[in-house]
């Protein structure tokens, strides 16, 4: 058993006793840590069921910490019956679309130096040379 492996079985043991409704647990392939319980129903549906909140935390002994502390804030929220999924839920990345030719030429400037070359909204200013690879 790994150091990591032991202290997660560590937080489940605590947050047991705790009575949490929630437990910390690892996706094997990223290494992000998850929370997974069973919660009320996503916007949109109904019932409960068993589900995962992403933390946006690492495998770290940090970002475990941090997960564990999470979970006792979904725990409490869960049994006060103020739970909401807002803060958990992934937000689109633009509600609208760009209003304007012109918004719509610098959206799609941006995306096209990240998803190319890597660079982002700081890339191509006056007085830079451009990418080799131009």
């Amino acid at each position: 058993m790994t150091d990591f492996t032991a202290r997660l079985a560590q937080t489940h043991i605590q947050l047991k006793e705790m009575g949490a409704r929630v437990m910390v647990c690892l996706n094997g392939e990223s290494k992000r840590l998850y929370l997974r319980g069973t919660l009320p129903a996503k916007p949109g549906k109904s019932g409960t069921s068993r589900q995962e909140i992403a933390t946006g935390y690492t495998a770290t002994v940090q970002g475990l910490r941090k997960a564990q502390q999470m979970a006792v804030t979904v725990t409490q929220a869960l049994e006060r019956e103020t739970f909401s999924w807002g803060p958990y839920l992934r937000q689109k990345e633009e509600a609208e679309a760009p209003a304007t030719a012109q918004a719509w030429v610098e959206k799609y400037r941006l995306t096209f130096l990240e998803k190319i070359w890597g660079h982002g909204q700081d890339a191509l200013h006056l007085g830079q040379d451009l990418p080799s690879r131009l």
